[in-house]
């Protein structure tokens, strides 16, 4: 079985990311400028930008070679927007209508302190209930949507339980039905695309 045998090194020893927590910068608005308009970053931080007053856009200008560009309304109906930063390199962004009036930014992202992109999820994680009997859900809060799935393992890395997820923004609650699982020690592992970032342990009674 593909990564089988390091799937449950993982579980084993929980090993997880010694990474630090994702870092959220903020970017506000004074009147036509961009406060701060200028700030450093690490690959794996957020950007968000928040909305004060007026009718703006927080538009990408330039980005490093494979980055995402960005363009975002921002007025009383979308007060924040967030740029979850994946490159390492320089970013220029402008307002729309006001840049001719200097409200222009740039952020700097560097790969010093790279963060744990899932260090949201590890933060919120639960599993209740936990001894189970028969169903318990899991439930985590994400900072980010992506196709992840769950697997889980029993105590001798056989794979018994196998499902697609789709992870929203926001708070999730994934129920597992476990009733054909005989007692004893699991291992959950949440993943997104192929590789295994968490590792939780269930009880089935």
């Amino acid at each position: 079985m593909k990564r089988k045998t390091t799937t449950l090194l993982l579980a084993l020893g929980f090993i997880f990311s010694a990474q630090a927590a994702i870092q959220v910068i903020f970017v506000g608005q004074s009147g036509l400028t961009f406060s701060p308009s200028s700030v450093s970053v690490a690959v794996g931080d957020t950007v968000r930008f928040t909305w004060v007053s007026g009718s703006h856009t927080t538009t990408s200008v330039s980005v490093p070679s494979g980055a995402a560009t960005w363009a975002s309304t921002m007025s009383a109906n979308v007060t924040v927007f967030d740029y979850v930063v994946t490159t390492e390199g320089q970013y220029g962004y402008k307002c729309n209508p006001h840049a001719g009036a200097g409200m222009v930014g740039t952020f700097s992202a560097t790969l010093t302190g790279i963060n744990d992109k899932f260090a949201a999820i590890k933060s919120s994680i639960a599993i209740a209930p936990n001894p189970v009997l028969d169903q318990t859900t899991l439930s985590f809060n994400s900072d980010r949507s992506f196709k992840g799935s769950v697997k889980i393992y029993n105590a001798t890395g056989d794979l018994v339980y196998d499902d697609k997820m789709k992870v929203e923004t926001g708070d999730n609650s994934y129920l597992l039905n476990l009733s054909k699982l005989g007692s004893g020690l699991y291992y959950v592992n949440l993943l997104d695309k192929n590789d295994s970032f968490l590792v939780q342990k269930l009880i089935k009674q």
